[in-house]
């Protein structure tokens, strides 16, 4: 997912039923995100 992967098609491929448990799972996996999502937001915010 952190490469662009589809969520659905993780779930998919991972067995999982509900796409909540992927994101449950493995979005710990992504805290150097925060300051990317940080950013952007600043960026709209300041517009």
């Amino acid at each position: 997912m952190h490469a662009g992967a589809n969520v659905k098609a993780v779930q998919n491929q991972l067995g999982r039923s509900f796409v909540a448990v992927t994101l449950d799972v493995y979005a710990d996996l992504f805290d150097d995100d925060l300051d990317m999502v940080g950013k952007a937001m600043n960026e709209l915010l300041l517009k």
